[in-house]
């Protein structure tokens, strides 16, 4: 099944399978920033902070 962002996919069981959600942090200016990825494959993936906050 396709939808907006892409390809979506089941389990048999009904449960979303092969995806990656994407994890923001609102900085203190108002900007948001990606700070992790979680997939339901890998967990959770902390990505290198931004060192210039």
């Amino acid at each position: 099944m396709n939808g907006i962002t892409g390809n979506i996919e089941f389990h048999s069981t009904g449960l979303r399978k092969n995806y990656t959600i994407e994890v923001f942090e609102i900085t203190n200016n108002g900007n948001f920033e990606k700070i992790a990825l979680w997939s339901d494959m890998s967990g959770l993936n902390v990505l290198q902070p931004n060192r210039h906050r």
